[in-house]
């Protein structure tokens, strides 16, 4: 897995390549934990370069959600089509996680989120 990291509005932006799965993420994890380390904790997640997402990734993206919710942080998910929205579907996720359908509408409730 890639991750290609911008900032835009306040908020850490990374799309996401390739296979999320129990080998990759540790990856996103050290990415993740490194920014928030330095007190990033606005973030926009893009699936839409995803080609595999495991049960493993979903927890990572679930712990991330978490951590960001108790300092207070906001999490946005954003490009999630076939094999990736289906394991956030089947997992029952698209209801509970703020889901968009690309990164301006992702920043967009960030920015209502913070208002």
């Amino acid at each position: 897995m890639e991750i290609t990291e911008r900032h835009e509005q306040g908020a850490t932006i990374a799309l996401l390549t390739g296979k999320m799965d129990a080998e990759s993420v540790p990856v996103f994890n050290q990415w993740f934990d490194d920014r928030m380390a330095a007190g990033h904790t606005r973030f926009v997640l893009d699936f839409g370069g995803i080609s595999y997402l495991s049960s493993a990734g979903l927890r990572a993206v679930l712990s991330a959600g978490k951590m960001l919710d108790k300092q207070q942080g906001h999490l946005a998910i954003c490009g999630l089509y076939g094999l990736a929205r289906q394991v956030f579907q089947v997992s029952g996720l698209l209801d509970v996680l703020p889901i968009r359908p690309g990164v301006a509408e992702s920043l967009a409730a960030l920015q209502e989120t913070s208002a």
